[in-house]
């Protein structure tokens, strides 16, 4: 499918997100005009080497290192990178699950922001020292 068809049929089903793609600088922004929006590159050694020992992508890597770049943190939750990645928190934490599986990330704290209910687990994640 070419990008244009496919830019076309999620304008026509309501779930374009802006997103700005620089490929002189290999780097990807969006979605435009939210407090979630990242800046991320899709062009890492590194990242390719994590992808490669874990089953996750290296784009769904590079928007996680500019997430954690974003918040100015190591740490983060399952909700927070559901939210900055616009995806669900089931998605959120198998992909935090891999990576502490794998050895990029260990469960560092839980908070439990209600009386009822599993307490969210706060993970410290490694892209760059572990490869």
């Amino acid at each position: 499918m070419s990008l244009r068809l496919f830019l076309l049929f999620q304008a026509e089903n309501g779930i374009f997100s802006h997103f700005k793609i620089s490929y002189s600088y290999k780097k990807i922004a969006g979605p435009l005009g939210k407090p979630e929006q990242i800046t991320y590159s899709y062009a890492s050694e590194e990242l390719h080497a994590i992808s490669k020992a874990t089953s996750l992508g290296v784009s769904t890597l590079q928007k996680l290192k500019s997430v954690l770049r974003k918040l100015s943190s190591e740490e983060i939750s399952s909700q927070e990178l559901a939210q900055y990645m616009q995806i669900t928190q089931r998605s959120a934490r198998r992909i935090l699950t891999e990576l502490e599986e794998k050895g990029f990330a260990e469960i560092v704290a839980e908070e439990k922001p209600y009386m009822r209910g599993r307490p969210r687990k706060v993970y410290k994640i490694w892209l760059e020292q572990k490869v």
